[in-house]
This record gives structure tokens, sequence and C-alpha cells, in this order.
């Protein structure tokens, strides 16, 4: 029995090593900006179905001008609220219970921030569109 040479792999081996070498780059670039920053990925990427409320992070923070002790404050209040809400299934929002868990949420966050940080944290963030969109279809004849 006789094996091919070992030049046959080569080529495959350097595009191996380039990909490899090229994601530990990008992983090394990525902690090191995290340690620059002070910010890992569980505090800056909300968690799977949370589109229903988003949890505090550092750029709240910064954004609402909150204290230390106030981000403390409102991550452990989510903290203990984050089992309710993950017991209202896949997507909470749909829950009948999520309004009125919702609204104790609400309460929560209004007795931590003061009047004018919690009316920046309530504005949206996206503007509600005032009519739907009209869709006009197209009557060009087809060949």
């Amino acid at each position: 029995m006789t094996f091919p040479p070992h030049t046959a792999f080569e080529p495959w081996t350097k595009c191996f090593m380039t990909v490899l070498f090229a994601l530990l780059l990008l992983a090394s670039a990525s902690a090191s900006a995290q340690e620059r920053t002070g910010t890992t990925s569980s505090d800056s990427i909300a968690q799977p179905g949370a589109m229903g409320w988003s949890s505090f992070t550092e750029a709240d923070r910064v954004n609402l001008e909150l204290s230390e002790a106030q981000l403390v404050r409102l991550k452990d209040m989510d903290a203990s609220f984050d089992q309710r809400y993950r017991a209202l299934g896949i997507e909470p929002w749909t829950h009948a219970d999520y309004p009125a868990l919702n609204r104790q949420r609400n309460q929560s966050v209004q007795d931590i921030l003061n009047s004018e940080q919690y009316e920046r944290w309530a504005r949206p963030t996206s503007p509600v569109p005032q009519q739907p969109p009209t869709i006009i279809p197209d009557r060009t004849p087809k060949p």
C-alpha cells in the first residue's frame, strides 16, 4: 500500500492554517476590546428571547447618566424578574400575563431612576409610523 506524497496535502494544510490563524486573531482582538471597555458579551448583548424588554447594560449607564449604584440596582431588579419573564414562553410579549409583569417591572425601574432618567428610558427609540405604508401594485404589462 502506498500513500500520496506529503506535498499533496500541503495546499489544504496552508488554507486551514490561514483560516485558523485569522480566527485566533479575531478572537484576540475581541477579547482585548472587551478588556479596554470593561464590557463582556453578556453585558452588551440581550439574551435570546428578550425582545419584550432588554436588560440594563453599561451603554444604558452612559446614555441615561446612571450612577454605578443605580446600574447595580437595575441589574438586580432584572434578575428578580427573569424567572417570571422566561416562564411566559419563547415569545413572552405575546403571553396574556406579560402586560401585568411589564407594568410591575416598569414601576420598579421608575422607583430606581429619577424622573428625567425615566422619561429618557421610556421614550421610544424609533418613530412610530402614523400611517401604514401604501403598497401600489405593479400594473405594467409583462411580455
